[in-house]
């Protein structure tokens, strides 16, 4: 995990340096969170959970982007299903290619393709570190001012054994533009 932390903030390190030499280009942070939602397998051991994210999106004149997060999210146990009470705790880097479509002066909605690293631990177990992979679709909004709102949502297949780890996070986020 230190592995994939460092090298998603050496790339958002490198994004932050290549966007102050182009002006049309976009370097947005921002931090935000939601709700998960089990999906599959997990569906059946674990109930709705929460997340919290932090990111860095670079986004090109082409309205191609990329954007790096770090998400931590906790997900209760199904006490029925499972016969314990406990949490599901997921801790993750992820890197994202995204598309802007035209929208409106306050709406843009994008597509988001997703890759990451992910660390999946039972409360008082063992952590399952597994690559995951995924996609989605969201909106960013022009609030007037230099604030972006983003809502989005994917669907993330980790590649656990013996079965999948498939979830939803729904995020709403805060972002801020860099630069002028």
């Amino acid at each position: 995990m230190k592995r994939v932390t460092s090298v998603l903030a050496a790339a958002a390190l490198a994004l932050v340096v290549g966007a102050s030499s182009a002006q049309a280009q976009t370097l947005v942070v921002g931090v935000g969170g939601g709700v998960v939602l089990p999906q599959g397998d997990l569906n059946d051991v674990a109930k709705m959970g929460y997340h919290g994210a932090a990111m860095a999106w670079y986004i090109l004149p082409s309205n191609l982007g990329f954007r790096a997060d770090l998400i931590y999210a906790q997900v209760p146990a199904d006490e029925d299903a499972l016969g314990v009470d406990g949490k599901f705790k997921l801790m993750t880097g992820v890197a994202n290619v995204s598309y802007m479509f035209k929208g409106s002066k306050t709406i843009t909605p994008y597509v988001i393709g997703s890759l990451g690293y992910f660390s999946v631990k039972f409360e008082d177990g063992d952590a399952d570190n597994n690559v995951g992979f995924g996609g989605g679709a969201g909106i960013l909004i022009n609030t007037g001012g230099k604030a972006k709102i983003a809502i989005e949502a994917r669907y993330i297949t980790i590649q656990s054994d013996p079965s999948k780890t498939n979830l939803i996070p729904v995020t709403a986020a805060i972002a801020f533009p860099l630069g002028k």
